[in-house]
């Protein structure tokens, strides 16, 4: 597939079960705009960038997946998953569910959400490449440091594309914060340098 492709966009109900998705692309999954009421559940998702992201839903649960080698540098800085919300859409992304997924491979963050409300995230686990072996993969985001679980208005200096230094930076970070978040019991191995950040 060409870079920056998505393989699978949803913007419905949906039951996604019992697939591998791979691919040298952006999203392995794309949740988009107003979708609800979606399950991804018991997939392999490998060799993207991002390899789900939701945006602007609500009802999502996702569950007993295998998510391996995010690393494709298109640059969504090689996430397992990111749940956020477009930063001039009232609507926020909600009831999310995060449960007894296995990332392995992961190079920058496991799971990023940004403007989100109602999150739970049960029983996951995260396994990162080290710095050393960066260089087997796509991954070339170097300087930055790994974390297992990132809770941020903020990240990687960016906000959905405008610099922090812009003139809109305070609204747009307080539009894409987050509130009633759950972590319970995920575990982060490998050489990184936070386990949660929020």
């Amino acid at each position: 597939f060409p870079s920056h492709d998505t393989q699978l966009t949803l913007m419905g109900y949906a039951l996604i079960e019992n697939n591998t998705i791979e691919g040298d692309v952006l999203e392995a999954i794309d949740i988009t705009y107003n979708s609800q009421n979606i399950t991804v559940n018991k997939n392999i998702l490998k060799n993207s960038d991002s390899c789900l992201r939701s945006i602007d839903s609500k009802n999502i649960i996702i569950k007993n997946n295998r998510f391996i080698n995010c690393t494709a540098d298109y640059d969504e800085y090689d996430l397992g998953i990111k749940i956020t919300k477009t930063e001039t859409n009232t609507y926020k992304s909600d009831n999310i569910k995060i449960l007894n997924n296995t990332m392995t491979e992961i190079a920058t963050t496991g799971i990023l959400v940004m403007g989100a409300s109602n999150v739970s995230i049960i029983n996951n686990s995260i396994s990162f490449i080290t710095f050393e072996n960066r260089g087997k993969y796509n991954s070339r985001d170097g300087p930055e440091y790994p974390c297992g679980i990132i809770i941020s208005s903020i990240y990687k200096g960016y906000v959905d594309g405008n610099s922090q230094s812009d003139n809109g930076t305070i609204i747009q970070t307080k539009n894409l914060t987050s509130k009633n978040i759950t972590l319970i019991g995920t575990i982060v191995t490998g050489k990184q340098i936070g386990r949660a950040h929020v």
